[in-house]
């Protein structure tokens, strides 16, 4: 009976995730639903990819564009603020799960509908720099932030 449950998670295993995820960090994503964008806090995120704590929900494998800003810098900053897309994975209790839909290194142009500019070489970057500032205590919240309104996303 243990044989044959290691193997049914080894084929399919709970945790499906290639990257490890960095979680409490001064992040917020907005994207566009019908109404004034407004800043969601990121539960966790990778490289390739982030939970996003919402009530919303979508079906599987829709996509959105989503602007990932960092609320301890201010607009205009380098490395405030990454635009790419992203694709439902999955729903949980408190948020959905998202994969990041990014143009290939190296390449010239976006292709499909919803386009990216951002590359994984973007986003390693974009998050190396904030995983960085996190471990050296340099993050700072500003309150002239566009992110002050939402307390919780400048903890």
């Amino acid at each position: 009976m243990g044989l044959s449950n290691s193997f049914v998670n080894w084929l399919w295993p709970s945790e499906r995730r290639r990257a490890k995820r960095k979680e409490a960090l001064p992040l917020a994503a907005f994207y566009w639903d019908g109404s004034e964008p407004k800043p969601r806090q990121v539960k966790n995120v990778s490289p390739d990819g982030m939970y996003l704590l919402t009530d919303e929900r979508w079906y599987p494998n829709t996509m959105l564009q989503m602007t990932l800003v960092r609320s301890d810098r201010r607009e205009g900053d380098p490395g405030y603020s990454l635009r790419l897309a992203a694709r439902v994975i999955r729903s949980g209790h408190d948020g959905v799960g998202f994969a990041f839909v990014l143009r290939p290194n190296g390449s010239k142009q976006a292709t499909g509908v919803f386009e990216t500019q951002a590359t994984r070489a973007d986003v390693k970057g974009f998050l190396v720099g904030l995983y960085r500032d996190v471990a050296e205590g340099t993050c700072q919240a500003f309150t002239d932030s566009p992110l002050a309104a939402s307390p919780a996303l400048l903890a």
